[in-house]
């Protein structure tokens, strides 16, 4: 029953982690960075040596973030973005890009694109790993929200469709009570027991 438990508490804990893709020409640097970041906490799912690899894993695969060097072959790191962006519209990933020299305008141009972060290598693990964190917890939380908004006004075209099909028109007194009134009692059913107190 314990080792049950304890199986369920680390399965838990690692769906929590953010799933991440490193891409870069520099096999070298794949390796350490996916061994630094896996000290931290981080889930590396996949490596990519190009643009167009990085790419057909990020559509596939659905990372919470991609650790993308800004230079890769085929594809450049600011058109991943773009094209990863333009392919999973909401899904997209967190991009942190890496160089081994700074240029300003492939930095801009990068952040322009929609990157994270740019940082110059070497990297320090452990300040991208939480970095990584930090942000997957910020993006998940923004995608939560935005569902909550888009089921709540699909509810609300959904009562006001109902409210019209029964023929309650819109100008009359009090339609804006019926509409309000049925939605509090769809997202807390116990109001239906208070219907003249509470609503």
């Amino acid at each position: 029953m314990r080792e049950t438990r304890e199986r369920k508490t680390k399965m838990q804990k690692s769906e929590n982690r953010p799933r991440v893709i490193i891409a870069d020409s520099n096999s070298e640097f794949r390796t350490n960075c996916a061994q630094g970041l896996r000290r931290y906490g981080i889930d590396v799912i996949a490596e990519a040596s190009d643009g167009q690899e990085a790419l057909s894993k990020i559509t596939r695969l659905k990372p919470s973030a991609v650790v993308s060097e800004l230079y890769l072959g085929k594809i450049d790191g600011a058109q991943l973005i773009r094209e990863a962006s333009k392919q999973m519209e909401n899904e997209s990933p967190i991009f942190i890009m890496a160089a081994s020299f700074g240029n300003r305008n492939m930095f801009e141009d990068a952040s322009e694109a929609g990157a994270a972060y740019c940082m110059l290598k070497p990297l320090d693990f452990q300040v991208l790993s939480s970095r990584i964190i930090k942000l997957a917890d910020r993006e998940k939380k923004r995608r939560m929200l935005n569902s909550t908004a888009e089921a709540q006004a699909d509810l609300e075209a959904q009562i006001t469709k109902i409210i019209h099909e029964i023929g309650i028109p819109a100008h009359i007194k009090g339609y804006k009570f019926i509409r309000s009134a049925i939605l509090m009692c769809v997202n807390d059913p116990n109001l239906t027991n208070a219907i003249t107190k509470v609503v």
